[in-house]
């Protein structure tokens, strides 16, 4: 028995200078776990961790809402907060919760930035359930000295709030890691 018909399809064709990925270069090496980046009236935010790759760097973040959060702007139509949603304007909605890094050389990059914006996060999966909404990011390396972090998050009593790592710790976490792959 055959299940699939013989289709036609052309041979794949591989970006030989594709921007690079995380996974691409390996496991990395975790330089922060577990950093409590804000706390509100209704919510907290966690770094879960940030690894160090060759050549950029990831960050697992975790928003949770003390309570339910009632249906509005920005909540998807569900509890959960988001990263990813951008409403348009200056304004954000309710469920939006605010992500930013500040490097030392006065690189800045945040996740609500427009796509065609250098300084844009760039997101590699997020996800939203119950009270609870997480996402992760990749970003360039820092460079050596202190990365700010800077969240917000309006529904939960969050206002603006800094967490300095540091970022030295970080570059040489990446300088020591072996390229898995050339």
């Amino acid at each position: 028995m055959v299940l699939f018909k013989p289709v036609a399809a052309p041979s794949p064709k591989f970006d030989m200078n594709p921007s690079p990925l995380p996974w691409e270069e390996g496991l990395g090496q975790a330089v922060f776990t577990d950093v409590n980046l804000a706390r509100g009236t209704e919510g907290a935010l966690l770094l879960r961790n940030l690894i160090a790759f060759p050549r950029v760097m990831t960050l697992s973040v975790v928003a949770l809402f003390r309570q339910a959060l009632v249906h509005g702007s920005g909540t998807r139509g569900h509890n959960s907060p988001t990263f990813s949603e951008s409403m348009g304007g200056d304004s954000v909605g309710t469920g939006i919760v605010l992500f930013g890094l500040h490097f030392r050389d006065g690189a800045s990059h945040r996740n609500l930035d427009e796509r065609s914006d250098s300084g844009r996060l760039h997101s590699l999966r997020g996800s939203g359930g119950g009270f609870t909404g997480s996402h992760d990011f990749w970003a360039p390396l820092p460079s050596p000295g202190d990365l700010e972090i800077f969240v917000a998050w309006p529904a939960a009593g969050i206002p603006e709030t800094r967490t300095v790592l540091d970022g030295s710790r970080i570059v040489d976490a990446a300088a020591a890691l072996a390229r898995r792959w050339s």
